[in-house]
């Protein structure tokens, strides 16, 4: 008995020997491969320098946030309309809180060498494979900046 082969079976080699010792078209088919694999890979590489850039725009909205309450000395409206202004330029569906503070009163004055923190957070639809039809396939990725502050107002008791 030679090899493991079974009794009437034959295999495409044992019938077209010439199959083996034949190349034509492996390349090309391997190239396409390849290429296929390296424009996905860029595709990806290009949608995540898409996140690195959302992430810069959420962390420059906080710092931008933090720096106006410093100079006011007060969380307010005007910090409110300078963030709907950022988040609309921006292109940011992000919310913002105020935290670890002590108000001066309830106006919301923050005193002088006060520390406190501004947090923004969005998220950031990650779209992995947009078929024809049919709903893409869609990771959400939250993005959060945590800047901390400290107040340059005196407020007079």
């Amino acid at each position: 008995m030679r090899g493991h082969k079974l009794k009437g079976w034959r295999s495409g080699a044992d019938r077209h020997p010439s199959l083996l010792r034949s190349n034509n078209g492996e390349m090309f088919y391997e190239l396409i491969i390849k290429t296929l694999i390296v424009v996905v890979f860029l595709l990806t590489v290009i949608n995540l320098y898409n996140v690195f850039i959302r992430y810069q725009n959420v962390n420059y909205v906080a710092k931008r946030i933090t720096r106006a309450i410093e100079i006011e000395g007060q969380v307010n409206s005007g910090i409110d309309s300078l963030f709907m202004e950022l988040n609309n330029q921006l292109g940011l569906n992000a919310s913002y809180r105020v935290t670890d503070v002590t108000y001066f009163d309830s106006s919301r004055k923050i005193q002088l060498r006060n520390q406190f923190t501004v947090e923004v957070a969005a998220n950031f639809n990650f779209e992995i494979l947009s078929p024809m039809f049919g709903p893409p396939l869609v990771v959400p990725i939250p993005l959060r900046a945590d800047i901390t502050g400290i107040s340059e107002v005196y407020h007079k008791p």
